[in-house]
């Protein structure tokens, strides 16, 4: 059974989520299923982090998970701290079928 990591994440800290993966694929290279919550990337924004994927991991693979259809109203977010970071707590009702997640 692979270990499941969720990550959330937008246009601006995309980078960084693919230099966490390819970290995290540097010292454990072998099942890992990357979840990746987000609300507005395209397959073009996704693509760097599909390739670290796939050039490090072994049976590794990355699940984006659009969030948009949950009502993210209300959250406060300022410049450095986005919506994305709250994706992370809607995780039982975005992934009803996981039954563990880091």
């Amino acid at each position: 059974m692979p270990i499941r990591m969720a990550f959330s994440s937008d246009k601006k800290f995309i980078t960084n989520t693919s230099v966490t993966a390819a970290s995290i694929l540097h010292c454990h290279p072998n099942d890992i299923d990357f979840y990746l919550l987000h609300e507005k990337l395209t397959e073009k924004d996704l693509r760097p982090l599909e390739e670290t994927i796939a050039r490090m991991g072994k049976n590794c693979r990355l699940i984006p998970v659009n969030v948009g259809e949950y009502n993210w109203e209300g959250f406060p977010t300022t410049k450095n701290l986005p919506l994305a970071m709250y994706y992370r707590l809607n995780l039982p009702a975005l992934l009803p079928e996981v039954d563990k997640i880091i």
